[in-house]
C-alpha cells in the first residue's frame, strides 16, 4: 500500500545527510552523494537489504538519471534501479543545494549463496545508459559498504 498522507517532515527538504557520511561528488561537479543509512537486518536469501541515499544537487540536471543500487561479487546479484525517491523527484526537478532522501529496497534471491558482498551505487543516464564518473578516481560506482551473507 502506497501511503499517500505525507508528514510536514516527508514534504519538507531533507536535511540528513545519512550516518554514514561520504560526500563523493559525481559527473562533472553536477551531484554529491552526502552519505547513507542501510538496514541489512534482513540480508538474507529471500530477504531484502533497505538503503538510503542522501544526494545533493550541485547543478541542474538537464535530463533525468537513475540511481542504481547493486549488491555484486564479480558480478551483479541483486539490484534495485530507479528514479530517485520511488519517482517522486526526478533528476531534472533538483535544486543547486537540495538534498534528496532515496530509499532503495533491493530484494535478495531465495537462491543466493552465503558470503560478502559488496552493495555499490551510482546514477545513469535513463536514455544513453552513460553512467555519471566520479570526481576523485574516474570510477562509475560508488562502493558503500560489503554486506554479508550468511
Amino acid at each position: 500500500g502506497v501511503d499517500l498522507w505525507r508528514t510536514a517532515q516527508q514534504v519538507l527538504p531533507s536535511t540528513d545527510s545519512g550516518s554514514i557520511q561520504l560526500n563523493i561528488t559525481m559527473g562533472d561537479q553536477q551531484v554529491r552523494l552526502l552519505g547513507y543509512d542501510i538496514d541489512s537486518g534482513s540480508a538474507v536469501p529471500g530477504g531484502q537489504v533497505k538503503v538510503v541515499l542522501y544526494w545533493q544537487a550541485l547543478a541542474p540536471f538537464t535530463e533525468n538519471y537513475q540511481v542504481f543500487t547493486h549488491l555484486m561479487t564479480d558480478e551483479l546479484l541483486a539490484q534495485h534501479d530507479g528514479p530517485p525517491e520511488c519517482g517522486m523527484m526526478p533528476t531534472t526537478h533538483w535544486l543547486p543545494g537540495e538534498i534528496i532522501r532515496d530509499p532503495h529496497i533491493i530484494s535478495l534471491p531465495p537462491d543466493l549463496a552465503s558470503g560478502d558482498l559488496q552493495l555499490v551505487t551510482g546514477m545513469y543516464n535513463l536514455i544513453t545508459q552513460e553512467r555519471l564518473s566520479r570526481t576523485d578516481t574516474q570510477a562509475d560506482t560508488i562502493h558503500l559498504t560489503n554486506v554479508i551473507i550468511p
